[in-house]
């Protein structure tokens, strides 16, 4: 038994559709800009010992955790 469906159909029913079309205005970024902006440098600035030893303790503590992509990307 096959089904058509119809991706309008589908998308109407996702929870963030209805408010994308209400929308006023969409954000246009200027990419070449934020490129310029963006220093991976800052990335490794990090100096891991500026953390205490309860904070690295706590880190280190494994947590099993349920989450979509863009949480686990955070």
């Amino acid at each position: 038994m096959k089904q058509d469906l119809e991706v309008e159909t589908l998308q109407m029913q996702l929870p963030y559709y209805e408010l994308g079309r209400k929308r006023e205005k969409s954000v246009s970024l200027d990419w070449t800009k934020e490129w310029d902006r963006f220093d991976a440098r800052k990335l490794f600035d990090f100096d891991i010992s500026s953390l205490s030893q309860e904070q690295l303790a706590a880190m280190r503590k494994r947590q099993d955790l349920l989450m979509d992509g863009n949480h686990a990307a955070l």
